[in-house]
């Protein structure tokens, strides 16, 4: 899989490392605040940052910045497939806030 459907368009992850900057499309008409999220969180997943600082929705308590390393995430992504038995290949629907850990989260697994 080399790409990724959002909200009913398949985007490659070739355009979204090439041609997509989170800085002009900001501003831009055609990405909505949760679309935008998604596309600078994959894109900064796919040139290899290696450290995330983010949000938690303060489910649990007071929200708190975290940050987490690529490592983390990806550990953690990979459980998950174990405990679920997911297959490399399987598409899963992302219908969290990509603006909290849990739905950078899911675009990670």
């Amino acid at each position: 899989m080399n790409s990724l459907t959002l909200n009913g368009c398949t985007i490659s992850y070739d355009w979204i490392v090439a041609e997509f900057d989170p800085q002009s499309a900001a501003g831009s008409a055609a990405w909505s605040a949760a679309e935008h999220a998604v596309l600078t969180f994959c894109r900064n997943w796919l040139t290899g940052q290696s450290e995330f600082t983010l949000p938690t929705s303060g489910s649990t308590g007071a929200p708190k910045t975290i940050r987490l390393t690529r490592a983390q995430m990806t550990a953690s992504a990979q459980r998950t497939g174990q405990a679920l038995g997911l297959q490399p290949g399987e598409r899963a629907l992302g219908c969290l806030n990509p603006g909290y850990i849990a739905g950078r989260m899911m675009l990670v697994r």
